[in-house]
This record gives C-alpha cells, structure tokens and sequence, in this order.
C-alpha cells in the first residue's frame, strides 16, 4: 500500500466520520395552502337523492374529505334530520317522488331550522314554474347537474367553509 493509498484512506476515514455526525432532515415537499387551511376534522355531508347511483357516486367523490350520510328519500332523510344529529352540509335532490325537496327543506325549516340553513339543492333542471319560483326567491345554495368531479368537491368545500363560519 503506498502513501497515496494511505492518504485516500485517511481522507475516506474522515469524510465518513463526518457523515456520520450529519442528521438527517425530513422533507415532505411543499405544503399546499389546502393542507394548511383544512379542517381539523370531516365536515358532516347528508345527501338525500332518491337515485342510489347517484348517491353512490357522491359519497365516492366527497368520502375523501367529507364523512358521509345518506337517505334515499326525503320521508327517510326527515326522520334522521329530525333528531339530535347535526350535519354541516345537506345535498339534497329536488326532483324526488311522493315528496320533494322542496317540500322537505320546508318541514326541515319548522322541525330543525339550523339544518334548514345547511341545505343545498341538486338539480338537473327540468322543473315546473313553481320550483324554479321557490329556488329564485330563496338563498339557498343550488348545484346544477351534471357537475365535473372536480367542480362538485370545489363547490361543496366552499359550502361548508361557509356554513361553518
């Protein structure tokens, strides 16, 4: 071994040491402002849509950030509306049979008024003169159908961080 050898050795020795007292620092990458301003825990999301396809692909679409509930007709979603439950956001589907929702956000507004407050129709459009009357003169928020994906999850974070302030 020769004197280079030894050398290259001794610089390999300290480098490693040197290494050796580096701790290492995590990084996760840049934070994105949404992680920064979510919510500590999932919004509370009841849809009541009396097309099970539809609530399915809702509840796939929101579950990620939302916990999710639903009822398939507004008599179901009433009774559980009626009860000590709370909610931060109520989807519910105007055009429904035997009641609609129009007709179950005017009970909600009696039973539970604070709920009431949290409702937002779904629409595909389509409707007689006398509900696009009623949803005119009212504030409550509609979301037309079809929605992109991505508009839905945009338009419903909005929605609860309005309800919630």
């Amino acid at each position: 071994m020769g004197s280079e050898d030894a050398r290259a050795d001794g610089e390999r020795g300290r480098l490693s040491q040197g290494l050796a007292s580096i701790r290492p620092t995590l990084y996760d990458g840049p934070r994105m402002a949404e992680e920064d301003d979510a919510p500590s825990r999932k919004a509370r999301v009841f849809v009541v849509d009396d097309d099970e396809a539809i609530v399915r692909v809702l509840e796939r679409l929101l579950r990620a950030e939302h916990e999710m509930f639903a009822a398939t007709s507004a008599a179901a979603a009433l009774t559980r509306l009626s009860g000590d439950e709370d909610f931060d956001l109520i989807l519910c589907d105007v055009t429904m049979p035997h009641k609609n929702g129009v007709e179950l956000y005017r009970e909600l507004c009696v039973v539970n008024p604070a709920l009431a407050r949290k409702l937002v129709f779904l629409t595909g459009g389509g409707l007689g003169a006398r509900v696009n009357d009623f949803l005119s003169s009212t504030e409550v928020p509609v979301i037309e159908k079809p929605f992109t994906p991505q508009g839905l999850r945009d338009r419903v974070r909005e929605l609860v961080n309005r309800k919630l302030q």
